[in-house]
């Protein structure tokens, strides 16, 4: 089954039954174009809801091959003359101009069938304007070349030229959703231009094909396209199902307001570069799946991550130089995923969702210079997480528009907070490592280690902290970890509990904790000398009875053995010179 709809064309007339030439300014622009390409020999055919049955009304549900639907009469009045088949010469209109429709219907395709354009009327008082092209997914195949478009089905294929799908104005009340089943195969490199109105593409667009999104209306593509060609998009466009996607050509977000939203419902990879100029055009992930990016992104629109997760190999590169915004409801849940192999970016990240994510799952550290800040109202719940063991760090973390930010450190990696936050949730350390290297003091909540997860660094901590039982503390050389908070306390903790802490550790006394904070050294172990922990190598280490300062010495009774071996040998000597 297939349907061909060629280039011919010149003198077709638009949805009313006027030449298209004279509807001029009520086309837009890309239909225009259509009409400038047509040839002289163009005939006019439309779909009559009642077949052979003079007057409007009923539901146009029929069979194009075998039903008399097509007729010359743009008035749907049954005067033209009924016929089941198309030429290539025809341009194809659903449906008559007069027609009223009042439930939704399908057009299913048998055999090889021709055509010159297709448009959808919507000059027209249908009441019900769902429209299905096909009825079977992938079921029929269009074929596009340089001289006529087909349009079919798995039963056979035809060829196509430049195809204009032209699907009612979006300014209209009888505006029609129309959904196309079919497929798209081109040879040459052929234009695919898809107007105005409401568009479902389902079928799969393979070859060398250039497909141009313009106009009003929702345009969906579901299908795994895998056309060559490139994709300009003026307006909104949505891939969907589990795999839609645009071909393998570069992506042209061409307007200043275009957005290209990924709503796939299975986890997918988009290689395709992206280009544009928009300010408020710009990639917005919708869902639960995850979205990888690995073309290049040279867009000056910014990213939306409203579920899910995009993630990306680089930042700089895979996603445009506006903003990255992290939902952009409260409802929304959305994270960016980072498995580069280490990368320095200025970009201005934005909090809208009530609970987002920064991954870094990457082999090199992933350092996020300008922070990031709340730019909606309401709690929002910030969470630093990933694999990554590298020295991943953040800016100025600030509640910016929120009411409250709360922080969170998830996954087995490490993250260090270095610039100057001022949060006023929160932070929870519930796995892997948090330093705190920047200023903290302005960030006044509650600061909690979970059982496993490690917290250090030379930086200031504005509120309480808590170590949980089983919790852990960075141990370093040269760090102290200030605490201005109300107070320091443990549910359990020892000096087997310093990560970082050996048998090599220089002898000497340590400071790990200081500040304002009150420092309880209720339930912590290894107090004192007579406690002190055994690090092996001869070396033993325990706090002192206040405050949480190490003392790192050679192991009690090794010193014993030293003191003792000289002792001796002080005795001997003073013998030896009494019996000389």
């Amino acid at each position: 089954m297939n349907t061909t709809l060629s280039t011919a064309k010149k003198s077709c007339t638009g949805h009313s039954g006027a030449p298209l030439a004279q509807t001029k300014p009520v086309l837009s622009t890309l239909a225009a174009l259509a009409v400038a390409m047509a040839s002289a020999s163009a005939t006019n055919l439309y779909w009559d809801t009642n077949g052979t049955t003079a007057g409007a009304g009923d539901v146009p549900t029929g069979t194009w091959g075998t039903s008399n639907f097509w007729n010359t009469d743009s008035t749907g009045g049954g005067g033209g003359a009924f016929q089941t088949s198309t030429s290539a010469t025809d341009n194809l209109v659903f449906v008559a101009g007069g027609s009223t429709v009042t439930s939704p219907f399908t057009v299913s395709l048998n055999g090889n069938q021709t055509g010159n354009t297709l448009f959808f009327n919507y000059a027209n008082t249908n009441s019900a304007n769902i429209i299905t092209i096909g009825s079977t997914v992938g079921g029929q195949t269009i074929t596009l070349s340089g001289t006529s478009t087909s349009y079919g089905s798995s039963a056979g294929a035809g060829t196509v030229g430049n195809f204009l799908i032209d699907v009612g104005s979006v300014s209209s009340s009888n505006l029609p959703y129309v959904t196309m089943n079919a497929n798209l195969a081109v040879s040459g490199n052929q234009q695919i231009m898809v107007s105005r109105g409401a568009l479902t593409l389902n079928g799969v667009i393979s070859g060398t094909a250039n497909l141009w999104i313009w106009g009003g209306g929702a345009k969906t593509i579901t299908g795994a396209n895998t056309y060559s060609g490139t994709t300009d998009v003026r307006g909104s466009l949505t891939l969907g199902g589990t795999a839609g996607s645009l071909g393998t050509g570069a992506v042209n977000l061409n307007d200043n307001s275009t957005v290209l939203t990924f709503a796939q419902t299975s986890d997918y990879t988009f290689a395709n570069n992206i280009t544009g100029v928009g300010a408020s055009s710009g990639v917005t992930k919708t869902g639960t799946t995850t979205l990888t990016l690995t073309g290049t992104n040279t867009s000056s629109g910014g990213t939306v991550i409203r579920g899910g997760a995009i993630k990306v190999g680089s930042i700089n590169t895979n996603l445009g130089s506006g903003s990255i915004k992290l939902g952009s409801l409260p409802a929304d849940s959305g994270s960016l995923i980072y498995n580069g192999s280490g990368e320095t970016t200025a970009k201005t990240f934005q909090i809208n969702s009530s609970a987002s994510a920064l991954q870094a799952d990457g082999s090199g550290a992933l350092i996020v210079s300008n922070g990031i800040a709340g730019a909606s109202s309401g709690v929002k719940n910030f969470t630093l997480q990933g694999s990554s063991t590298a020295s991943n760090s953040i800016g100025a973390i600030t509640n910016g528009s929120a009411t409250t930010l709360n922080l969170i450190k998830a996954g087995n990696g490490k993250w260090v907070l270095t610039g100057t936050n001022t949060y006023n949730g929160t932070t929870t350390v519930s796995a892997g490592t948090l330093l705190i290297e920047g200023d903290s003091s302005a960030a006044t909540g509650a600061v909690t280690v979970n059982s496993g997860a490690s917290i250090g660094g030379d930086g200031t901590i504005g509120g309480s902290l808590a170590l949980q039982s089983g919790a852990k503390f960075v141990f370093s050389l040269t760090n102290t970890l200030t605490v201005n908070g109300a107070s320091v306390t443990f549910g359990g903790f020892s000096v087997a509990d310093l990560v970082g802490l050996s048998s090599a550790t220089a002898s000497g006394t340590y400071a790990l904790i200081n500040g304002s904070a009150t420092v309880s050294l209720t339930n912590v172990s290894n107090i004192g000398i007579s406690n002190a922990y055994d690090l092996g190598g001869g070396k033993s280490a325990y706090f002192q009875a206040s405050g949480l300062n190490l003392v790192v010495i050679p192991e009690p009774s090794t010193t014993a053995l030293l003191i003792g071996a000289g002792l001796f040998l002080v005795l001997r000597s003073r013998r030896n010179k009494r019996i000389a």
